[in-house]
């Protein structure tokens, strides 16, 4: 609504009136604060200088006359895009706040200045409707919230519907009642943090559920800061609302996987563990099962970048490197077999499966693998190849193992042309060993 030269009595209310013998804009204590145009030059009867001004500070004015004196300009409009909920005057701002710039309703105002040739208001009411278009798309609530008794809300955005199935103009009139949308076990802790912040000063932060007029349930993260009077007294609450439902139920989700996974992870017969892709091979997380297998606490591996490297048998150490960089450095899976050395000596077989994770670049970044003992199984195949080539009971070499040796040695005697003699030792009577004196005693005679 721009100014015109009759004094409207809403309008009038809005401001408060200057003592004539002061300045006619701010009070006696504070100096005058001109409009911030984006001209200096000064308006001429014959040339009009075109521009606008935003006021840094509360106008305490009366008219179009009182500006052109405080902005050493001719003011042709001024455009007040609401009321503020107590007089104009009591309102005080931080040093860094914008109280003249309209954000979304009561509370804000901008003024804009402009030359008789352009048509009052225009300006002002287009920058509103700017404003008023960003707030009415943002995914969140925006509202003002009278504090003095008396008072209700005073603005409220049009998200509201979304977030609670509420009409704006429904949930302004009736929102004496606020407390029936808020979760009846969260009711006493939100009122608490409110009492709080208006009690300290200290803005006003909490998470809690809404309840939507569905009857479904609305994870809601609310903030909002307490502007006050010159005296200090709370006047309205300036704040917003986020559906946080997602991100909750994603949170939820994490949380009941993480236990799930995390139970399995913890009891399978393996050692899970993630490395950093990069130089550094660095430890971010290693199973529980590591220190009934290795010996080693979880948190002594982490905090050793080395301690693996370290503990790879001599045998094993410079394969098992070579296979888990090429891993690292082309993002390929690789699977080894190596054994590692316990600090109380004991030698434990891996079979080591990893899968190399890369970012969205396609670089690796993270490697997931799986050490299984494979102790059992090593010893059951060494075993089985020692008896592959050795008499079960007497642990003497077999058939088997005579006839790959006299094939070596005839394909040797043939390389170098010479000959092979063939020794043949017999025991006589060797079963009447055996008949009295049991296995046991033969065995010993034969090794």
């Amino acid at each position: 609504m721009a100014w015109s030269s009759r004094r409207r009595a809403s309008t009038r209310s809005s401001w408060r009136s200057t003592d004539r013998s002061g300045p006619v804009c701010g009070s006696a204590s504070k100096p005058h604060r001109s409009l911030r145009s984006r001209s200096t030059a000064p308006a001429s009867t014959s040339e009009a200088v075109r521009a606008t001004g935003v006021s840094r500070m509360p106008l305490d004015v009366l008219s179009r006359n009182e500006l052109n004196v405080c902005s050493g300009s001719r003011i042709s409009a001024v455009t007040p895009m609401v009321d503020y909920p107590t007089p104009r005057s009591a309102v005080t701002h931080p040093d860094d706040a914008r109280p003249d710039a309209q954000a979304f309703g009561p509370g804000f105002l901008t003024p804009a200045a402009r030359d008789d040739r352009s048509t009052a208001g225009t300006a002002g009411s287009d920058l509103g409707s700017r404003y008023r278009a960003v707030i009415d798309h943002l995914p969140a609530v925006l509202y003002i919230d009278g504090v003095a008794a008396g008072t209700s809300v005073l603005d409220v955005s049009p998200r509201i519907r979304d977030l609670l199935g509420i009409e704006p103009a429904e949930w302004v009139e009736t929102y004496d009642r606020w407390q029936e949308r808020v979760h009846p076990d969260d009711r006493e802790r939100v009122v608490a943090a409110c009492e709080r912040s208006i009690a300290t000063g200290a803005p006003f932060r909490v998470q809690y559920r809404g309840l939507h007029r569905s009857g479904a349930v609305v994870w809601i993260r609310e903030e909002a800061v307490l502007i006050r009077d010159a005296s200090g007294d709370p006047q309205y609450w300036l704040g917003i609302m986020i559906d946080q439902s997602e991100l909750i139920e994603a949170q939820v989700g994490l949380r009941d996987a993480r236990s799930k996974y995390g139970a399995l992870v913890e009891q399978i017969p393996a050692i899970v563990y993630i490395d950093l892709a990069d130089e550094s091979m660095l430890s971010t997380y290693v199973s529980p099962q590591i220190e009934d297998i290795l010996g080693v606490t979880p948190q002594a591996y982490l905090d050793d970048p080395d301690l693996w490297s370290s503990m790879l048998h001599p045998e094993d150490r410079a394969g098992a490197i070579a296979t888990y960089t090429r891993g690292r450095e082309t993002g390929e899976p690789f699977t080894m077999e190596y054994r590692l050395i316990g600090p109380d000596g004991r030698v434990v077989w891996f079979q080591d499966s990893a899968l190399v994770l890369k970012d969205p670049d396609g670089r690796p970044s993270l490697i997931q693998g799986v050490m299984l003992d494979i102790t059992e199984r090593k010893r059951a195949e060494e075993r089985l190849a020692f008896l592959a080539y050795h008499d079960n009971l007497t642990s003497l070499p077999n058939k088997a193992m005579f006839d790959e040796l006299l094939e070596l040695a005839l394909a040797r005697a043939d390389r170098h042309e010479h000959g092979v003699a063939v020794l043949t030792l017999d025991v006589d009577n060797f079963k009447l060993v055996n008949d009295s004196l049991g296995h046991e005693a033969g065995d010993h005679l034969i090794a």
